[in-house]
């Protein structure tokens, strides 16, 4: 009898799932079709019903609030905006940029947020919703927030470093490579927008789980480089080094930074290493520093 029960129990949970792809796929289709929102609405209403703890539908709910939130407005201006400038002239030779500016509701991006806070409770498991809201937080450019939440899913992974799931439930594949690489991309963001002490945050919480991953030696020793904290910077490079005597990137930061400290010894060194293990275009660059330092 007890065996009867698991195949029927087994069998309840395979159909069960197979509606919620079925669920997933129509609703997919509705979108890609251009439906009104409040049959969107509907239908996701339907879904919540029908499957409460589908992650699916946690997400398909974030997605609908996450894209309603979206505002975008086109100014007219005698000063560029920050990107996607398009400049114009007129006869008396006067310019003025037209570009456009994203702005978000942030009731909207609260309740899309809180949608993936609600999957993540029955499915604490799924990693692609954890960068979700890594993701969400990017765009909106809550850096601190993103950066802690992002630090957060550092620890989780820390102390359960196996078992992650992916986009319907199925097991992440290229662990931890696409751990670190998506974590190295949020570092990546970090550094263009001039969050240089986020970086260095989220950097030092990956070499604690990650110690030979040099990317993250190297992006901490580059925040500090840029806010010309040169012996911080030098410190990360060398210990980057000492895991990859090879890594010809790291060594034109050590030696540049080495520079700048003035350290002519330490930087004649670093670029002797490159003349070694760079290409062409390295080496020459390495012999014109070179040849620099010994003016």
């Amino acid at each position: 009898m007890k065996k009867k029960y698991f195949v029927l129990l087994t069998a309840f949970f395979f159909c069960s799932s197979l509606y919620a792809q079925d669920l997933k796929k129509d609703y997919q289709q509705l979108r890609n079709k251009e439906t009104e929102e409040k049959i969107l609405l509907k239908y996701l209403e339907k879904w919540q019903k029908e499957q409460p703890k589908d992650p699916e539908m946690f997400i398909a709910f974030s997605n609908f609030y996450f894209s309603k939130s979206h505002n975008e407005i086109v100014r007219l201006d005698t000063k560029p905006g920050k990107e996607n400038n398009f400049e114009m002239t007129d006869s008396a030779g006067n310019k003025g940029y037209m570009y456009s500016e994203i702005y978000f509701t942030d009731s909207l991006i609260t309740k899309a947020y809180n949608y993936l806070s609600m999957a993540l409770l029955h499915n604490p498991s799924r990693l692609d919703i954890y960068f979700g809201q890594a993701y969400m937080l990017q765009e909106t450019k809550n850096y601190t927030a993103q950066s802690l939440r992002i630090i957060n899913i550092i620890n989780k992974f820390y102390t359960t470093p196996t078992g992650w799931l992916w986009t319907d439930n199925k097991p992440c594949e290229n662990m931890p490579d696409l751990f670190t690489g998506s974590i190295y991309r949020y570092c990546t963001g970090f550094f263009k927008a001039e969050q240089d002490s986020l970086v260095i945050a989220v950097s030092d919480a990956m070499i604690k789980v990650f110690p030979k991953d040099v990317r993250f030696y190297s992006m901490a020793g580059s925040s500090y480089a840029a806010n010309k904290k040169y012996r911080e910077a030098v410190s990360y490079y060398e210990k980057a080094i000492a895991i990859d005597p090879k890594d010809v990137i790291v060594l034109h930061n050590l030696a540049y930074v080495s520079m700048l400290l003035p350290d002519k010894e330490k930087a004649m060194l670093y670029y002797n290493e490159i003349l070694k293990y760079g290409n062409e275009e390295d080496k020459e660059e390495a012999k014109k520093r070179i040849q620099e330092l010994k003016e």
